[in-house]
């Protein structure tokens, strides 16, 4: 009987646990995987922080001057050390459900090759990502704004990450994401703004 009566609880509640997520997918979904997004389908293949990029240079989002109080200098160089071994593999659809995968500036997007896996027949979802696939489609080449990212890196407790993005432009189109986990959750707590070229 109590076999039973666990099994059917067992089954009302779906029979599992909320799958964890990695603490890469966890920060992925805070900093890129947003509805809509464009980011190109490899990321960048290095993070380009050199120790001329100095922690001065870091800013909170408040706007005042990022310190070794929100991030240490040892663990910004973990960080940077950390990147030598980065991943450059690209991006998959389960990685970044939301956002829109762009191979290449110049190349079209197609309705039956994102649709299906961005809205899962929802049809709020649907009609919004045809909108955002017409745009682009319709955007010069020269005019879209699509971002590239590394691969996060963290520190050896996972509590610190490092993401580098570039949205193309020339002049303060490069930058690194800062993030810090408290308790269950990233939190961005500086960037480092750079050019792009």
């Amino acid at each position: 009987m109590k076999k039973t009566l666990l099994a059917a609880l067992l089954l009302a509640s779906g029979g599992t646990q909320a799958q964890e997520l990695s603490p890469e997918q966890e920060l992925l979904n805070v900093v890129i995987n947003h509805r809509g997004r464009l980011v190109y389908a490899a990321p960048l293949p290095q993070l380009y922080f050199t120790w001329s990029d100095t922690a001065d240079l870091f800013n909170r989002r408040t706007g005042s001057t990022l310190t070794t109080r929100d991030v240490s200098r040892e663990t910004l160089t973990e960080l940077v050390r950390n990147s030598y071994q980065m991943s450059a593999a690209s991006w998959t659809a389960t990685e970044l459900d939301s956002v829109l995968l762009v191979d290449r500036r110049g190349a079209s997007l197609y309705f039956d090759a994102h649709l299906k896996r961005l809205s899962a027949g929802n049809e709020h979802l649907t009609k919004f990502y045809k909108k955002a696939i017409r745009h682009y489609n319709a955007t010069d080449s020269s005019e879209r704004d699509i971002a590239s990212y590394t691969r996060p890196v963290f520190n050896a407790n996972k509590r610190y990450a490092l993401v580098e993005y570039d949205n193309g432009y020339m002049l303060g189109g490069r930058g690194y994401i800062v993030l810090y986990k408290r308790e269950k959750s990233w939190r961005e707590i500086g960037i480092l703004k750079r050019w792009a070229h």
